[in-house]
């Protein structure tokens, strides 16, 4: 898929095969939900995601979940499983966290069917600049995932978007 227009948008199928392939370069350190996991739980419930999910999350060291926000805005939680620590990216700064509470909520579930006990998740937001137009939002949070999982900080403005994009054809 090619995005020669700085307009064009990156839809679910775009952000998921970006993600896949950050988990590929992190060889087995990396797990990243797909888009549709948390508006799989919304729609069907969280003990039925939960009891079909079987990936062991909690092996990782670094999990990644980019979220779809109504369906106009991309926003991405970063997850440190060591710290236990949930970092929400959105480069607009307008989304209340809803999404990001029932990943919140996901993970403390899903420790405990694994594993019998839970213990809480917090959450921060990341620290980036603000984009300053309507539609480099699926591309900052591909910038974003793709420096947090290389160990640089996570960094993109708007500056070097047109670049990103490019990176992306």
């Amino acid at each position: 898929m090619s995005f020669n227009t700085r307009e064009s948008l990156y839809n679910d199928e775009t952000i998921n095969k970006f993600m896949n392939l950050i988990v590929k370069r992190g060889e087995g350190n990396i797990y990243a939900f797909d888009s549709f996991f948390i508006p799989s739980i919304k729609r069907r419930g969280i003990d039925i995601i939960n009891a079909k999910f079987k990936h062991d999350v909690f092996s990782k060291n670094l999990l990644m979940a980019p979220l779809n926000i109504n369906n106009n805005h991309w926003i991405i939680a970063i997850v440190d499983v060591s710290q236990k620590e949930i970092i929400v990216y959105d480069s607009l700064d307008c989304h209340n966290g809803k999404e990001v509470k029932i990943l919140q909520y996901f993970l403390c579930e899903h420790k405990h069917t694994k594993y019998g006990t839970s213990s809480p998740w917090f959450l921060f937001r990341g620290e980036t600049t603000n984009q300053e137009n309507e539609y480099d939002c699926g591309p900052w949070i591909l910038a974003i995932a793709d420096r947090y999982s290389s160990g640089q900080p996570p960094m993109p403005n708007q500056k070097l978007m047109a670049g990103i994009r490019k990176e992306h054809e």
